[in-house]
């Protein structure tokens, strides 16, 4: 509607005005029509009684066929401004004589007002018998038109049109102060609305002006006003009070956080300190264990080497556990993605799980599919960790019968392959209503004659490093007949560039190199010194950071392997004091050896200006792929 979006002041004149025009143009048009149908009438009967004379006294002319006289008399219609034409008609239907007005033939002064309301109206045609001595000798015919109602119809149109526009004009005046009866007070409502809508101002009123409909409405929005007002007024009180208690929850949160920073700093601190202190022993143990290998053994003395490196790997994958599952509940476990030889990686597994059996009843079986790439590229370590654990916790519940490993797979495409790792029991089986419990942190199912080992951490932690590579681990279990847990994640599958790069197991150096050896503890500097030896390299023994300082300024080195914590200077200050020095030793590559392998002492290490890490124990593979590129 046009008006739809109008004020209302608008809306009151368009509808007075409406109203007005409604009533007032009806009455026009219908006096005007009732005064053109009386003046047709008049004309009708002016002509039919001119009709009736000249019938009369054209009688005598008609009955001696006197056209001369008869002319005569129908000529004295020419005196009719509104006779177009008339005849005498015989009986026979013969035109005896007519006559024809001059403005019947002239087009150009004939208006279209005129041709249209002659259209509309018509033209008057009268007949009137022509009688002599009671005979009904001929007919008089008389057609006159309606131009005099024309000159009059459109004076009247003109009056009745100036009539309408006063009335208009009248109306609109009229309307134009009574609209403000009732548009004032809208506009004052308005405003005051508006007023408080912008400035939130609650205590403003709205002033009455009339005791009408509009004044009821006036009190309505101003009880509302005072109703919000005191809402706002309750509010305000509330929000104070709950400023006042975010502010003390605030604040004993801000202590709490801290207490639990302090708490996460100091936990960081001692696992940093205990993988230390567990390492570093292991370390010598690791190391012992990859020199007696390179040496000259009996089967015997070989088979003794194999249970130690198993137990050494048995108990660093304990250690891990515990580690593990503190880095991932701070968010600080990576993945360390490398190729890797999946048969090689393989074989690890089983020289770690076989140890499981030695004592049991129960046999393991290991079937790997035709369709496992011989290369993959992920976190080899972490993989290892899953399958142990899974085979670890299949033999913990399998006092007979068989735990088997399958591994296998599908390839997704060229280069992304979907390793999945299946380790089935026979074992005593899971209730179902404690399924959800096995993946728990700590958590150890209880069953007669069953004796637990281990502190319940090995699922817990398959569960998490799962979610971790983005992978899936499942299972399913009958009570008395055993389990089944299925891994699943998706590897790349190494492009032959990166094989080049990361040959397996047989690594070794292209040339040798001038290494200074920093650490504190004689049995980590014998291992290391001796693994490197066996590969070919010099090795120069340093045994804290101050004396690596001052050993660079006499030799020159190709590379130095830094401990972290030493005591007099610690491989940090060291590594530091080494990077702001003007010469070329400021340029040799550090590798920081550590023991703690937290992600943000890591990233420590780096920042202070290390090239790279490893970590204790010393895998002699590891550390010459680490050096390799700062050849």
């Amino acid at each position: 509607m046009i008006l739809k979006n109008a004020s209302i002041k608008q809306k009151l004149e368009a509808i007075m005005l409406l109203t007005t025009s409604s009533v007032l143009l009806p009455c026009i048009v219908l006096l005007m029509s009732l005064d053109i149908i009386s003046a047709r009438d008049n004309t009708l009967s002016r002509l039919q009684s001119l009709a009736t004379v000249l019938a009369v006294n054209s009688s005598a002319a008609i009955a001696f066929n006197d056209k001369q006289a008869a002319t005569e008399v129908i000529n004295s219609l020419s005196s009719q401004e509104d006779v177009v034409w008339a005849g005498i008609r015989q009986r026979d239907d013969h035109l005896f004589i007519e006559y024809k007005s001059s403005a019947l033939d002239d087009t150009d002064i004939v208006s279209f007002w005129q041709t249209a309301l002659e259209s509309l109206l018509g033209r008057i045609e009268v007949t009137e018998p022509i009688m002599f001595d009671s005979n009904h000798v001929a007919d008089l015919l008389i057609t006159g038109d309606l131009s005099q109602l024309y000159t009059s119809l459109i004076r009247k149109i003109a009056v009745g049109l100036v009539i309408f526009a006063l009335s208009m004009l009248l109306a609109l005046l009229i309307s134009g102060g009574l609209q403000r009866v009732v548009s004032v007070p809208v506009q004052r409502l308005l405003n005051t609305m508006e007023m408080v809508a912008r400035h939130r101002d609650f205590s403003s009123r709205a002033e009455r002006l009339s005791n009408d409909e509009l004044g009821t409405l006036v009190d309505g929005f101003n009880d509302m006003l005072q109703q919000i007002q005191n809402y706002n007024s309750q509010l305000n009180d509330y929000q104070q009070s709950l400023e006042k208690r975010v502010i003390d929850r605030t604040h004993e949160l801000e202590l709490a956080k801290l207490q639990a920073e302090d708490a996460n700093n100091t936990k960081s601190l001692f696992l940093a300190s205990m993988s230390h202190e567990i390492r570093t022993p292991m370390n010598g143990l690791f190391g012992t264990t990859q020199l007696l290998r390179n040496t000259v053994l009996s089967e015997e003395q070989e088979h003794y080497i194999d249970i130690l490196d198993s137990s050494s790997k048995n108990l660093l994958l304990l250690i891990d556990d515990l580690l593990d599952l503190s880095k991932i509940e701070s968010g600080n476990l990576l993945l360390d993605i490398e190729p890797f030889n999946t048969f090689n990686w393989i074989t690890d597994i089983q020289n770690i799980v076989e140890t499981f059996f030695e004592n049991s009843n129960a046999s393991f079986i290991t079937e790997i599919s035709n369709d496992l790439p011989e290369h993959l590229s992920a976190d080899a370590n972490r993989l290892l960790q899953i399958a142990v654990n899974l085979v670890s916790n299949a033999a913990k519940y399998t006092a007979d019968g068989e735990v088997k490993l399958v591994i296998g797979g599908q390839a997704v495409s060229d280069n992304q392959f979907s390793l999945q790792l299946t380790v089935r029991d026979t074992g005593i089986g899971i209730e179902k209503d404690k399924l959800k419990q096995v993946f728990e942190a700590f958590q150890q199912l209880e069953s007669d004659g069953i004796s637990n080992k281990g502190v319940g951490l090995g699922l817990a932690i398959c569960k998490q490093l799962t979610e971790i590579m983005q992978g899936t681990l499942q299972v399913t279990s009958e009570q008395n007949k055993g389990s089944c847990f299925t891994f699943e994640v998706t590897v790349s599958v190494p492009a032959e560039s990166a094989l080049e790069e990361f040959p397996g197991k047989e690594f070794q150096l292209n040339r040798q190199l001038n290494i200074l050896l920093v650490d504190d503890d004689k049995i980590n500097r014998f291992v290391a010194s001796s693994l490197l030896k066996q590969a070919g390299q010099n090795v120069t023994e340093a045994i804290n950071g101050k004396a690596a300082i001052e050993k660079i300024q006499t030799h020159k080195f190709d590379l130095i392997l830094m401990d972290i914590r030493m005591p007099v200077m610690d491989g940090i200050a060291a590594t530091e004091i080494i990077r702001r020095g003007n010469d070329n030793n400021s340029q040799i590559p550090i590798i920081g050896v550590s023991a703690s392998v937290m992600s943000e002492e890591r990233e420590r290490y780096l920042k202070a200006g290390m090239n790279a890490v490893v970590k204790k124990p010393i895998i002699i593979e590891n550390l010459l792929k680490t050096i390799h590129p700062f050849l």
